[in-house]
């Protein structure tokens, strides 16, 4: 028996959403959205079924911020059941697809809605303009400055060293603080992680003008995934003090090059 799973969708967690002032956006060729918008601010949430599997299902938080990259389910989640990370098992059955939209709707009211709520609007209006151009034009030289400081050798792409490099980085994490040096040490490590994005995903770098203000960042653009333009200096800045998101940034591209190399 065939059933509307937009519909459920809307009714499920569009219950839970409207309180906190999400809209239902429909599908797209993504999955099905809510959005909720506070004057440049986009906050959304993504419900997607595998694309290979229609009885799996998962969540997806995000923004409209160059650089806040997208909170997968299982960085805020942990009743997953489905056969692959990130995903619930919806079955075929509509007691089934209900069954899965409950336990999501119940992470998102406890983890998800919470971490879309600190996230503010002020946090876009800073845009360091030469130093988004310095890292657009030569961050492959800046990279090379941030592992002599830090004393990387092996720059091959694996947990291993994904691993190794962040406890050397949070060994010194004080030297990111608040300062003009540690905003050139910033921009020396958006560019290790631009490097290595242009590398591993055969990315690359424009200097792109934001369409409210004008004002030009960095962008990092890949043909094969839209998870690259996550990315950004302003990120960097921003969780300078949280290390393990941009850890687990470098993760989710790594986990992400493996699945294209498995197509």
């Amino acid at each position: 028996m065939t059933f509307n799973k937009g519909k459920k969708i809307k009714n499920i967690l569009g219950e839970l959403l409207v309180n906190y002032g999400y809209e239902y956006k429909g599908k797209n060729y993504d999955g099905w959205s809510f959005e909720k918008k506070e004057g440049h601010l986009i906050r959304g949430i993504l419900i997607f079924s595998y694309r290979h599997s229609k009885d799996l299902i998962s969540v997806e938080l995000y923004t409209n911020l160059p650089g806040i990259p997208r909170y997968t389910a299982k960085k805020f989640a942990s009743s997953m059941d489905g056969d692959l990370p990130n995903y619930w098992n919806c079955g075929t059955s509509e007691e089934d697809f209900e069954k899965a939209l409950l336990k999501i709707k119940d992470e998102l009211k406890k983890s998800g809605i919470p971490i879309l709520e600190v996230i503010t609007e002020d946090q876009i209006e800073v845009i360091y303009e030469d130093l988004e151009k310095a890292l657009c034009e030569n961050y492959a030289e800046l990279s090379e400055d941030f592992k002599k400081r830090f004393s990387i050798v092996d720059t091959s792409f694996n947990e291993k060293n994904i691993e190794n490099w962040f406890e050397k980085i949070e060994s010194k994490k004080v030297l990111f603080e608040d300062s003009e040096e540690g905003l050139q040490l910033c921009l020396q490590f958006a560019a290790f992680i631009t490097d290595i994005l242009c590398a591993e995903m055969d990315a690359h770098t424009i200097l792109k003008a934001r369409e409210y203000d004008g004002k030009k960042y960095c962008k990092i653009i890949c043909n094969k995934s839209a998870i690259c333009g996550a990315h950004s200096l302003n990120s960097i800045i921003m969780f300078r003090n949280e290390m393990h998101v941009n850890k687990n940034f470098l993760k989710a591209i790594l986990e992400e090059k493996n699945r294209l190399s498995s197509n």
